[in-house]
C-alpha cells in the first residue's frame, strides 16, 4: 500500500472516530437535557420546576418551598433566575443518570450546568435523614432534600460567574465550600458558629 493511500485512510478513519465522538456527546447532552418522559410528575414554585418519578406528595412539596427561602438569602441568586429539578425516588432512575457523568451513584445530588438540570436522589437523602435525625442539621449530612437542590444551585452560580472553564480549575474544597455556604445562609444567621460546632461535633 503506497503512502498516499494509507493517509487517504487515515484520514478517514479520523473522521469517522470524530464524528462518533461528536454523536456520542450530543446523545449525552440530549439524555441529559432532557430527561423529561422518567419524571412525569411536576410541581412549580416561583424559581423552580421540580420534575418528579413519583407524586410529589406535601412533604416534598415543603422541601421545595423551604429552597425558596433559601434562595432568598444567596448573594448571587438572581430574582428572575429559574432552575429544572428532577427528583428521583427510584434509585435505579439516578443511577442511570448519574453513571452519564461518572458520579457516585450514592450521592445525593448533581447539577449538569450546561443542561441547566439538577438531579438529586431523594431515597439516598431519606436513608441520610433516617440514619443521623436533625443531629446533622446545616450540614450535608442533615439529609433535606432541600438542603441538597440549594447546595446543587449554588454550583450552578459558580459556574455562571466564572465560566465553565475558570469553575472547573477550582479546587474542590472552596467549590463544595461555597455551596455548604450557600445552602444553609439562613441556618448561619439563626445559630452562632460555636452553638452549631457544640452541637455537631460531639455527635
Amino acid at each position: 500500500m503506497s503512502a498516499r493511500s494509507i493517509r487517504y485512510w487515515l484520514t478517514r478513519v479520523i473522521i469517522v472516530a470524530a464524528c462518533l465522538c461528536v454523536l456520542y456527546f450530543l446523545a449525552l447532552f440530549a439524555l441529559l437535557r432532557f430527561p423529561f418522559h422518567a419524571f412525569p410528575h411536576t410541581l412549580q414554585t416561583r424559581h423552580l420546576t421540580a420534575y418528579s418519578d413519583q407524586a410529589i406528595d406535601q412533604k416534598l412539596a415543603a422541601h421545595l418551598q423551604n429552597v425558596e427561602t433559601r434562595l432568598a438569602a444567596m448573594p448571587l441568586h438572581r430574582p428572575d433566575a429559574r432552575y429544572r429539578v428532577f427528583l428521583a425516588h427510584d434509585q435505579k432512575n439516578y443511577r442511570f443518570y448519574a453513571s452519564l457523568v461518572r458520579l457516585n451513584p450514592q450521592s445525593q445530588g448533581f447539577a449538569v450546568g450546561l443542561a441547566g438540570n439538577i438531579f438529586v436522589s431523594v431515597s439516598t437523602i431519606q436513608n441520610i435523614a433516617d440514619r443521623y435525625g436533625q443531629d446533622f442539621e446545616g450540614t450535608l449530612l442533615e439529609g433535606s432534600v432541600a438542603h441538597i437542590i440549594a447546595h446543587e444551585i449554588a454550583h450552578m452560580h459558580i459556574g455562571r460567574e466564572l465560566g465553565f472553564w475558570r469553575e472547573r480549575q477550582l479546587v474542590g474544597w472552596i467549590k463544595e465550600g461555597f455551596a455548604e455556604y450557600n445552602a444553609e445562609v439562613v441556618a448561619i444567621r439563626r445559630e452562632s458558629f460555636e452553638k452549631f460546632f457544640r452541637r455537631v461535633h460531639h455527635k
